[in-house]
């Protein structure tokens, strides 16, 4: 008999509409198996989709990294919402570094010492002004991953 994470690793059990949802490609497929792991109660989970470090053809293929990010978590946070699980579970989005609007020759722009992050969940106390800069450390969150027992998905 499989245990009940290595079932929610198999998302060809999931319908065809749901999958749908969350878009084509393998990032889609780790934040659909995501919830999955979610809803049977693995408190930690992780997806990457790397390509983001865009030397070149910068426009074009943020707009791609952009789409697939995009149909997924609006579908993770629709899911979770749905089935109550959004309030246990903190979703973070974020990259290692951000950019400035200065382009190179080769449709690139360079680097700057920034971070972006999203966090989304229905559960999470204040500790920021969005939409604008703020300084958070790691400390200054405090116990973040326990959400009252809930979930942390990155």
């Amino acid at each position: 008999m499989q245990s009940a994470e290595a079932k929610a690793l198999d998302i060809s059990l999931e319908p065809s509409a749901s999958k749908s949802k969350y878009g084509i490609g393998k990032f889609a497929d780790g934040v659909l198996m995501a919830r999955r792991l979610v809803e049977v109660g693995v408190p930690f989970v992780e997806v990457q989709l790397g390509g983001w470090d865009t030397h070149q053809d910068n426009f074009s293929r943020v707009k791609s990294l952009s789409g697939q990010v995009d149909a997924a978590l609006s579908a993770l946070i629709t899911d979770l919402k749905d089935r109550g699980l959004l309030d246990s579970t903190l979703i973070v989005w974020m990259g290692e570094f951000g950019r400035t609007p200065n382009m190179n020759t080769r449709g690139a722009n360079l680097r700057t010492a920034n971070v972006a992050a999203v966090m989304v969940t229905a559960n999470l106390p204040p500790f920021g002004t969005n939409g604008s800069r703020i300084d958070v450390t790691v400390s200054s969150l405090g116990d973040a991953t326990s959400l009252s027992g809930g979930t942390l998905v990155m």
